[in-house]
């Protein structure tokens, strides 16, 4: 059966393929009569193909028999169709290269794979009802919005996507199944925008409350028909890691093999089905890789790395080989003396799969602060609770962190992030510590926070404790060298966060953010590095130089001397802009 168009070329025509679902002869009748009334885009011509079954099975047969430009498979629920809406589609397959799928309405696949529980939903499905209508609470896109699962009742695929359909999976997720199969050859899943709707339905969209029994559309033609629990069931057994994405686990250890077992059990427990965990070993002996061979004979999704001894920058550099070879989009970081909680991952990992414009820098939570025997110290380890699940602007955080002179957000065990954001174009590698142009060497937090805070708008603090921070006598910050490195650190940052007029954007913030670090570190972080006296480091003397300066409201030298520790240690000299001005502010 041929359709009209608009207008119709004489030569090298495509064809647009719809494969029309049949579930009852009177509403399949209804859509013939309302095809009869839509038009082909330009260069294309309409055919039509009627098919019986579920609607996996109908779309299936038809797909079969078509080798159209574009393939549309629509249910016989649609009640009424804009006399444009294949012209509006075949124009967005044709200005988007990878794109592969398109529905009316579509959203996130939650961590649980519930659709009916996305958070946001894209689209217009609006049902007629009599003289009623209803319609799915959603956001309109502006041109088009990428989503991860689409209603079934209506379905756009470009021709030279390779898929099928999932016949044993039932017509709750057909789009959403389908729509993993598309993502897995590379294409892009959208919605467009609707100001008007351009389908109208009667019966009501996966995305809608509904009565389970009155949902006659969905039965397919068999014997027993799934309820909507058990194809859930059905659908995550099948595709649940095709729609969550890999998360690695990136454990840098050395030696403390006690808390190292402790910290990779919390690994292996996590409710997150999609995750590899990779250890880096610096240690000097053998027991870490003995623990890691025992829990791999149980856990195959753990990849143990030797490095022979320490890889230098304490702890840094194996930090970054463990970065450089993990596979999974999403990083999480568990320092070896650190534990994650069984739902950590998944709690951060539903907010993630919401985003889907990629605006969340990363997600954090309250943390708990443990001793060396697991036991709660009773002190928060942040002076930041948030009052619940709170999103916030990077750049405000970003400006606290600076002023506050304190990290509230968390250690990298902490945080959930986006392994892409973390890429360097001009290093073209991942860099974990790493901001404008300098990689510290002591707060390979703040520093990857901040840079994380330039790349996307948001960041999701949730108020649940989902790790904890352990708090003994032999970690790094324990060492009074170390102490001084960070000091040094943190004033680069606070240098560079002005000089390239991002958080601190004034004089005055610069001004605060300085001194008022300067006077704090002096009475808390540093009380007990004179032991450094005896064996002074080229950090301690820089230290104790600036510090002098800072007493005697020296601010030139002050700012000189940090300028200069931040020219030693910037790996990328291009990154930084010249700061050298920055001292005309206390002139």
């Amino acid at each position: 059966m041929k359709l009209k168009t608009k207008t119709q070329p004489k030569s090298d025509v495509k064809k647009i393929a719809i494969i029309l679902r049949q579930s009852d002869e009177r509403k399949s009748n209804r859509v013939l009569e309302i095809l009869q009334h839509v038009y082909a885009p330009k260069g294309y011509e309409l055919e039509l193909t009627i098919e019986t079954g579920s609607r996996a099975q109908a779309y299936q047969k038809g797909l079969n028999k078509t080798s159209a430009d574009i393939r549309f498979f629509i249910d016989d629920s649609i009640s009424n169709l804009d006399e444009d809406v294949f012209i509006n589609l075949a124009r967005h397959f044709e200005s988007v290269p990878n794109l592969g799928l398109i529905g009316l309405i579509g959203s996130e696949i939650p961590v649980n794979g519930d659709i009916r529980n996305a958070q946001s939903i894209y689209g217009n499905y609006s049902m007629e009802d009599g003289e009623d209508i209803y319609s799915v609470p959603t956001f309109n896109p502006v041109f088009e919005q990428k989503v991860q699962a689409v209603d079934g009742a209506f379905i756009g695929i470009r021709g030279d996507v390779d898929v099928h359909f999932d016949e044993s999976i039932g017509d709750f997720f057909v789009g959403a199944s389908i729509c993993c199969r598309v993502a897995k050859e590379g294409f892009l899943t959208v919605v467009p925008m609707q100001n008007e709707p351009l389908a109208m339905f009667d019966s009501p969209s996966v995305y809608m409350e509904f009565e389970e029994e009155s949902t006659d559309q969905y039965k397919p033609a068999t014997p027993e028909f799934d309820s909507y629990d058990r194809q859930l069931q059905k659908f995550k057994s099948a595709y649940e890691l095709n729609y969550l994405p890999l998360v690695s686990i990136l454990i840098p250890a050395y030696n403390q093999p006690e808390f190292f077992r402790e910290a990779l059990n919390s690994a292996v427990k996590q409710d997150y089905p999609n995750i590899e965990i990779l250890i880096g070993d610096d240690s000097d002996g053998d027991e870490i890789q003995k623990i890691s061979d025992q829990f791999s004979r149980s856990y195959r999704n753990i990849k143990y790395e030797n490095h022979g001894g320490s890889l230098g920058i304490n702890g840094l550099n194996n930090m970054q080989s463990l970065l450089k070879n993990s596979r999974g989009e999403f990083v999480q970081f568990l320092l070896h003396d650190d534990l994650i909680y069984p739902t950590k991952i998944s709690r951060m990992m539903s907010y993630f799969q919401r985003d889907l414009n990629n605006e969340i820098a990363f997600v954090t939570s309250s943390r708990d602060n443990i001793d060396a025997d697991g036991n709660s110290t009773g002190k928060p380890r942040s002076p930041f609770v948030p009052a619940g699940d709170e999103i916030h602007s990077s750049k405000l955080i970003g400006k606290k962190l600076m002023t506050w002179g304190s990290n509230f957000i968390g250690e990298l065990t902490t945080v959930l992030i986006r392994k892409n954001d973390l890429w360097q174009e001009k290093l073209n590698e991942h860099r974990v510590g790493y901001f404008f142009g300098m990689q510290d060497r002591s707060m390979w937090d703040v520093s990857t926070f901040l840079e994380l805070g330039q790349k996307n708008p948001n960041v999701i603090f949730i108020r649940e404790c989902l790790s904890a921070y352990r708090s003994h006598e032999h970690q790094n910050i324990s060492d009074p060298q170390m102490r001084v490195t960070l000091v040094l650190d943190w004033l680069s940052l606070i240098c560079l966060s002005y000089g390239n007029r991002i958080y601190l954007e004034t004089a005055e913030e610069f001004k605060i953010a300085l001194e008022d670090y300067l006077f704090t570190v002096r009475y808390t972080l540093l009380p007990d590095v004179e032991e450094l006296e005896k064996n002074p480091t080229s950090e301690y003397i820089r230290y104790k130089k600036i510090q002098s300066a800072f007493d005697r409201n020296d601010r030139l030298t002050v700012i000189s001397e940090i300028l200069d520790y931040i020219k030693d240690k910037t790996i990328d000299p291009e990154a930084s802009k010249d700061l050298s001005p920055l001292g005309r502010i206390f002139s």
